[in-house]
């Protein structure tokens, strides 16, 4: 394998038990059309469906793959990605979740182009995310709210509420480490370690770039009451960051472009779909709404809500 100094571009994978993905997106980061020298780094916490093996085979071919293991009881959304980003020496770090899937190969050189040209002030990227086949239509209508087809970039200068300013996502997205030195996530947060490090690199005066040509397969269907919980968290960690002390459009305009949006691209489905959207909806503001307000509410109750031991 050559030495992790000679790599530009390192794509970090964090897994765990997604062999399916993983056997697809794996070989279509290994074939990526692009002019960088890139090494990928697999971090596994606990693989028990094969994932693991798939990934060492695969490293016996392919000499700029490396794995790494840690146990399942480490794992931690910002510490595991640090730690991946500390396994290279490339300028240009690329994070990938293990269950996402390029959906083709030029996905790592449209998502690292923003960041070539230094005279952008461009620091970080993230790339569009589409729903696979099983999606079911509620959690299309996010997917499909939060991650356009238009590229655009961002920065302190436009005028924007506190969510879309700092609405960044770690599951396909690229760090310049000339930029932003490690450690890039803090690790007091157990979730929305991302939006913190949009908002540090906000902060510190840099862009951020949003790809919509980088993109890739990836979704959940969350029910009634996941999206409560994970809108609970959400909320929790905003009100921690000071998002809702914000001036601009506010939350509430986020959650009516949101509604808006969503009936528009259900049009035609029927009472039924729009009547489980509609409850879907006032779901995740209940959620929201809890989590904004969560000192307020009993603990027993905060811990019951949190999925991701937010309070």
């Amino acid at each position: 394998m050559a030495s992790s100094a000679s790599f530009s571009v390192a794509v970090c994978i964090l897994l765990k038990n997604s062999l399916k993905n993983i056997e697809a997106g794996l070989p279509l980061v290994l074939s990526q059309r692009t002019e960088h020298l890139f090494e990928i780094i697999v971090v596994d916490s606990g693989s028990t469906d094969g994932s693991l093996q798939f990934v060492r085979k695969m490293a016996d071919s392919a000499n700029t793959l490396r794995v790494v293991t840690i146990d399942p009881a480490q794992f931690h959304h910002a510490r595991t990605r640090n730690y991946a980003a500390s396994l290279s020496n490339a300028r240009y770090l690329v994070f990938l979740n293990g269950d996402a899937v390029p959906a083709g190969d030029r996905w790592l050189e449209q998502l690292t182009a923003p960041l070539m040209d230094e005279a952008s002030g461009v620091a970080l990227s993230y790339s569009r995310q589409v729903c696979r086949p099983d999606v079911d239509s509620n959690n299309a209508c996010r997917i499909a709210f939060n991650y356009g087809d238009k590229s655009l970039i961002r920065g302190m200068d436009v005028p924007s509420g506190a969510k879309e300013r700092y609405f960044f996502s770690s599951v396909s997205c690229c760090v310049d480490t000339q930029q932003l030195s490690p450690p890039l996530f803090p690790e007091d947060l157990p979730v929305n370690e991302d939006m913190a490090l949009a908002e540090r690199a906000l902060h510190s005066g840099h862009r951020i770039a949003y790809c919509a040509e980088s993109v890739v397969c990836h979704s959940h269907n969350h029910g009634y009451g996941g999206i409560l919980r994970r809108s609970f968290d959400n909320a929790v960690v905003y009100h921690r960051m000071g998002y809702f002390k914000e001036s601009g459009p506010g939350f509430k305009r986020d959650g009516l472009d949101y509604l808006t949006t969503s009936m528009r691209c259900l049009r035609g489905q029927g009472p039924v779909r729009k009547a489980q959207f509609l409850l879907f909806f006032v779901c995740t503001a209940l959620g929201a709404v809890l989590g904004k307000h969560y000192a307020l509410l009993p603990h027993s109750l905060a811990q019951r809500l949190t999925v991701y031991g937010t309070v």
